[in-house]
């Protein structure tokens, strides 16, 4: 998973690449703006258990056997379009990556906005 770490008028946000959109937007809108909420993806993570979740709006699926994680768009059309109207159009309903590629990128963006 390629992704950027960088600022916007709200503070950090991570920018990954296209196809990944939708798990882009569900890190900046529901982990990346909360240490607690980041510190506790990460040990789910690396925890290497299935898990199933919904987080405002999205359905987040961890699958250790298969080694990734998928998220999915639950969320209202406002939510939706106030999202696009300020970063990428994000077409997808769901999304996903490798779980190691995830813990990088969450690894990177923590050091990045804790340094």
């Amino acid at each position: 998973m390629e992704y950027e770490l960088t600022y916007d008028h709200q503070g950090p946000v991570i920018r990954v690449e296209m196809g990944l959109e939708l798990i882009g937007e569900w890190l900046n809108e529901c982990v990346l703006r909360d240490n607690a909420a980041m510190d506790a993806l990460i040990s789910k993570l690396e925890s290497g258990e299935p898990l199933s979740w919904q987080e405002k709006g999205y359905q987040i699926d961890i699958n250790a056997g298969e080694f990734d994680i998928r998220v999915a768009a639950e969320h209202d059309d406002e939510a939706h379009a106030a999202y696009e109207e300020e970063h990428l159009h994000v077409s997808e309903e769901q999304a996903g990556c490798g779980v190691d590629d995830l813990l990088a990128a969450l690894h990177s963006f923590s050091g990045f906005v804790r340094r």
